[in-house]
């Protein structure tokens, strides 16, 4: 089973690719991403919801979301499926963010996945249909202006886990989950804002983002390999 695993991920992990080729989204900033549109590697194009377009692309694979929204209904390749283990990672430098519990990002719709401010430190938090007790968790806190880290939440259906951390570091696990199958609706993917906001509330530098799951059996996603996802991103930024 381990090797079928293994090999079943090397499909997917190619050498010189930062992201997995089955990822459900996957985006590292480009200069090209300016204005009304950015345009991930995997899932559709976020459109500009927000009055005015974020600052933009400054470099260094980094994206100043100040000022933009950028939401699509097909942004994901696929719903998350909830009963199978699943990875969201975001590259993330702090730059003027000071005001809490705002969303800078949320995968899919109503039940959903967000990254927000939390209470003055970086936070995931699963919000399922059925999820019980509730998912969340801040982790560690934000790095200085100028640094990036990889913030990250893997969730293990099966073993009633979630995971948080940053780079190679698990900040917290929570256990005695009861994760419900069609835990999450839509394929959205909002950056800026939760998805049914077009006024911005993140400040903070985007760098490389990915959602990866969906792999079953033998072939699910392990945290090892979610860990070795996270190295690659972090190889972005030499962090």
């Amino acid at each position: 089973m381990g090797a079928r695993s293994t090999r079943f991920a090397a499909l997917h992990s190619k050498p010189g690719l930062w992201y997995e080729t089955d990822a459900l989204f996957a985006w590292l900033p480009q200069a090209s991403d300016t204005g009304a549109t950015i345009t991930p590697t995997r899932g559709g194009a976020l459109t500009q919801s927000s009055a005015a377009p974020a600052t933009g692309y400054v470099a260094a694979s980094e994206y100043d979301m100040t000022n933009g929204v950028y939401t699509g209904s097909a942004g994901m390749t696929a719903i998350v499926d909830s009963t199978m283990p699943y990875l969201v990672a975001v590259a993330i430098d702090k730059n003027t963010q000071s005001t809490t519990y705002q969303v800078a990002m949320e995968l899919h719709a109503s039940y959903n996945i967000q990254f927000d401010s939390g209470n003055g430190a970086p936070r995931f938090h699963h919000q399922m249909n059925g999820l019980t007790p509730a998912a969340q968790a801040c982790i560690a806190t934000w790095p200085s202006a100028g640094t990036v880290a990889i913030y990250w939440t893997y969730c293990n259906p099966a073993a009633g886990t979630i995971d948080y951390g940053n780079n190679q570091n698990t900040f917290t696990t929570q256990s005695g989950l009861t994760v419900p199958a069609n835990g999450f609706s839509g394929r959205n993917f909002t950056l800026g804002a939760g998805f049914s906001s077009t006024t911005n509330v993140s400040h903070l530098k985007h760098g490389a983002t990915q959602c990866v799951g969906n792999r079953s059996g033998a072939s699910a996603l392990t945290k090892a390999q979610a860990l070795a996802i996270v190295q690659k991103m972090q190889n972005l930024y030499g962090v």
